[in-house]
């Protein structure tokens, strides 16, 4: 099972949210791919990232509104196009990201 974590950033002054998870150690069918979902229904598709022999995986999701919580769902894809359970990975708004001047 997939391990994540999320944060927000800012990047050419927008706010973007920055996921990122470790390979499964030993353990259960080898992953080929890990997809990322937008919806916990796992419809809409955000990206699928190719398995590598890397253990850190990184994807950025730019232009996000900072004043708006966002929810990825994470799987790992078998050989078979079998996936995993999905992981939640919750990026709460911060308030103070969200005050006027």
């Amino acid at each position: 099972r997939v391990q994540a974590t999320a944060t927000r950033a800012k990047k050419n002054h927008k706010s973007c949210n920055i996921i990122t998870w470790d390979a499964p150690k030993k353990g259960g069918p080898k992953s080929v791919a890990y997809r990322i979902y937008r919806d916990k229904n796992l419809q809409h598709l955000m990206r699928e990232i190719p398995r590598h022999a890397r253990k850190h995986y990184r994807i950025i999701h730019s232009n996000r509104n900072p004043c708006k919580s966002d929810k990825y769902y994470i799987v790992s894809v078998s050989a078979l196009d079998n996936e995993s359970l999905p992981v939640l990975v919750n990026i709460q708004a911060r308030r103070r990201d969200c005050l006027r001047d």
